[in-house]
Parts: C-alpha cells; sequence; structure tokens
C-alpha cells in the first residue's frame, strides 16, 4: 500500500498485459539517494539535542546575564590570525552560548567560530564554521553533500517520491476487494512483506508531507515563479563576499539604530557588511518581525520588506522541521524518517528475492 516507492513495495511491477512496468527498478535507484537523506532528516530533527550530547563544552553557559555585544567582539579579535574578520555575531538564546563566525584569510576556505559564555566572555569552545556531525548530517539532508548541484537533486528526489506515493497508494489500494483480503494476501507473503507494507500503509500520507515540503525548500524558485511572485533578492550577504576589515559604523550605533525601528525586539543576529554589501543586517528572534539594514556609511536603518513567499517559506520550514510545532509533530517526523529508511532497506531485501527467483513466480510474490 502507499509505499515510498524507494522502499520498493512494487519490488518488482505491476502487472500489464503479461509484461511488468519496472517500479522497482525506480524504486532501487531511489533507495540509494533516499536513505541517508531519511536517515540524516531523523536525525536533525533532534539535533539542537544531538548537538548538545556531542559538543557540551558549547552550551556550558554559566548564567542567563548578557554582556554588551560589544565585548563579545573584543574577546575574539586578538586571537583572529592576520587576514581573519569578523562576519556574523550570534546572541544566546536561554542557556546557549555566543557564536563569534569570523572568516579564514583566504577568500573560500572555512571560516572559524568562537563559541563564548553569554555572562563572562569566556571562551567555551572553537570550531571550524560547519564542522562537525550535525553539520555534515545538514549538509548530506540537504544537498547530498553536493552544493547547490544536489540540492537540484534533492528537489528531483522529493518530486520522485511524491509520484512513488501516489502509485504506491494506487497500487497497494483495494480494487475490487476489501482491506482484509488485501492484508491477507500481502501476509501469505511472509513478514517481512507484511512489515514492509503496513510501514507503507501507515506512512505514505506523513511521507508525502515531508516530500512536499522538503521539494519546495529545495526548489524554491520554481515554486516562487508558480506563486506570481517576484524574484527573490538575497537578503544575506554571499558566503564568498569578504566582510569589511574596518566598518564605519560601530556595532553600538548598528544596535541602535535598530531598536530605533524595533524598540522591544529581541536581537538574535548581526551579519556584518561587506565588500558587495556594504549594509549591516540585524535579524532578531521573532522570525516575524522583518530584518533591519543599516547603512555603513549613513547610518540609517530600514526596515527589509519581507518577501512574498518567505512567510509561506517560513511555515513550510518549520512543518518540515518540526520546530515550534510540538513534541507530538517532532515524533512523527522522527518516526516517518525511520520508517522511510526501514522501507527502503526491506524494499530491497525483497527485491533481491525476486531477482534470484524464476520470472513466474517473482511476479506472482510481488503482485499476488
Amino acid at each position: 500500500m502507499g509505499q515510498h516507492p524507494a522502499i520498493m513495495k512494487q519490488a518488482g511491477a505491476i502487472k500489464t498485459g503479461g509484461r511488468t512496468a519496472p517500479l522497482g527498478w525506480i524504486g532501487l535507484i531511489l533507495a540509494v539517494p533516499i536513505l541517508p537523506i531519511a536517515l540524516s532528516g531523523a536525525a536533525l530533527v533532534g539535533g539542537a539535542t544531538l548537538d548538545r550530547l556531542l559538543h557540551p563544552d558549547r552550551h556550558a553557559a554559566s548564567g542567563s546575564r548578557m554582556l554588551s555585544p560589544d565585548l563579545f567582539v573584543d574577546r575574539v579579535r586578538p586571537v583572529l590570525t592576520p587576514g581573519a574578520r569578523v562576519a556574523a555575531l550570534t546572541l544566546a538564546g536561554p542557556g546557549e552560548a555566543v557564536v563569534v563566525a569570523t572568516t579564514a584569510p583566504v577568500t573560500g576556505a572555512r571560516g572559524t567560530d568562537y563559541y563564548l559564555d553569554p555572562s563572562t566572555g569566556y571562551r567555551l569552545a572553537v570550531a571550524g564554521h560547519d564542522a562537525g556531525p550535525v553539520a555534515v548530517l545538514e549538509r548530506l539532508h540537504l544537498g547530498l553533500g553536493l552544493g547547490s548541484a544536489g540540492r537540484v537533486i534533492v528537489g528531483a528526489l522529493g518530486l520522485a517520491l511524491m509520484l512513488s506515493c501516489l502509485t504506491g497508494l494506487y497500487v497497494g489500494w483495494p480494487h475490487g476487494g476489501g482491506w482484509r483480503q488485501v492484508l491477507r494476501h500481502r501476509h501469505r507473503r511472509g513478514r517481512l512483506a507484511a512489515g514492509h507494507h503496513l510501514l507503507g500503509l501507515v506512512s505514505v500520507g506523513p511521507l508525502f508531507l515531508l516530500a512536499l515540503t522538503g521539494t519546495w525548500l529545495a526548489m524554491p524558485a520554481p515554486f516562487a515563479r508558480l506563486a506570481g511572485a517576484p524574484p527573490r533578492l538575497r537578503s544575506e550577504p554571499s558566503a564568498l563576499a569578504r566582510p569589511m576589515a574596518r566598518p564605519a559604523q560601530p556595532l553600538a550605533v548598528v544596535l541602535g539604530r535598530a531598536a530605533d525601528l524595533h524598540p522591544n525586539a529581541v536581537v538574535r543576529t548581526i551579519l556584518w557588511p561587506t565588500e558587495r554589501d556594504p549594509d549591516w543586517t540585524v535579524g532578531f528572534a521573532d522570525a516575524r518581525i522583518a530584518p533591519v539594514k543599516v547603512a555603513d556609511d549613513t547610518g540609517s536603518a530600514t526596515a527589509v520588506s519581507a518577501h512574498p513567499l518567505d512567510m509561506p517559506a517560513t511555515g513550510v520550514l518549520d512543518l518540515h522541521g518540526g520546530r515550534g510545532l510540538g513534541a507530538v509533530w517532532r515524533g512523527v517526523l522522527i518516526v516517518t524518517g525511520l520508517s522511510s529508511a526501514t522501507m527502503t532497506i526491506t524494499g530491497l531485501i525483497l527485491w533481491r528475492r525476486t531477482r534470484r527467483r524464476p520470472k513466474d513466480q517473482a511476479v506472482a510474490v510481488i503482485d499476488r
């Protein structure tokens, strides 16, 4: 029943005039990349907890009091290698460390993140930017570790997975019979096949939703065109752009300008002006509050207008990752990811079994 094709619940095929449609081969091709995507996605739902377990030193904040943001930057500057520059400052949430992100002296090289205690400014940890198991899982899930090309592949896999859910649902539907008869036939094929199809039955809905939201996040431009939205302009400086060595505006002035526009908003991130984008960017803890751009030359501040797809995309991201939707939905996401991976493995096993049998028996086993 509605299986994740990668799962190959049809690990063999649909009967069509004595011949079989190669759905099993399609599932086999999908299974290879979908397995790591499913497992990494399930792990990332609890990414914050996983990061705490793997890197407890980065979360060893001693109190809730917050020093002035300038002090954190001042603590890091003396230890920077020649040519390295401060690129961003992330202020701590409750119980979290402040992070000062710096660029490497050489353009394109990995920068360094400094984790500081928000109450004392004490350096808790130092790590390469996007280093560590959680960052590896993120790159694997977002683009199979292949960068922008990988995101296109992931988007295409999402489309294929949605189609596979629909075809699996159609093939497993009790056409002309009842569910009891379908389940009885599945059970005759063995416990592995019965369990495989049962997982497909209970997870096809959440799996289709994850495939849809994942495709949206991997390929936002096509969705923007379908919605009739204008091309999206970058609101953050390019990762390859070098931060300014000596910005004209002090950090305190930048934060003051942002506070003038959003007096009660809690600042979460500050991006330094770069050689391509000479504006500071101030982001807030509440994602509904528009970021503020502060011109480094004049000090004038402007709230960044929300893009037509910003709010829907934020909702899609929350739905896909479980952010702010409670423990129950996060549990559903984890179980769906693990079920998808399990069905992929059991589907491969079932497909392998059919390859070892005579052709007529293989079709009978799969499409009974």
